[in-house]
């Protein structure tokens, strides 16, 4: 990257920028066990690169929340958000989920 703010690249610069990175992170899959290989082979376009990230880097707790609560959810948002599993550690933390009034 050339030290510009990645807000401030055009849509092209931005878009460069994530498929190097999509790239390196295919590269590391290579190295990961084979579970992990064949996870990100169910894992819908959209959110390839969240695993991605969440399987071969380190990243944020909010991360592999978000990672987690949507395979259980079959990769659906709207599912996140109507999740009524309570008795789930996640469930209070959990990615989507309306808003408070």
């Amino acid at each position: 990257m050339t030290g510009k703010s990645f807000l401030k690249m055009t849509k092209e610069e931005r878009q460069a920028v994530v498929a190097k990175k999509h790239a390196i992170r295919v590269e590391k899959l290579d190295r990961m066990p084979t579970k992990i290989k064949e996870g990100y082979k169910n894992v819908p376009k959209s959110m390839q690169n969240l695993y991605l990230a969440v399987m071969v880097e380190k990243t944020t707790k909010t991360q592999r929340i978000k990672l987690k609560c949507l395979d259980c959810c079959c990769w659906d948002k709207e599912e996140v958000r109507q999740c009524t599993m309570k008795q789930c550690a996640l469930w209070e933390v959990r990615p989507y989920k309306p808003k408070e009034n």
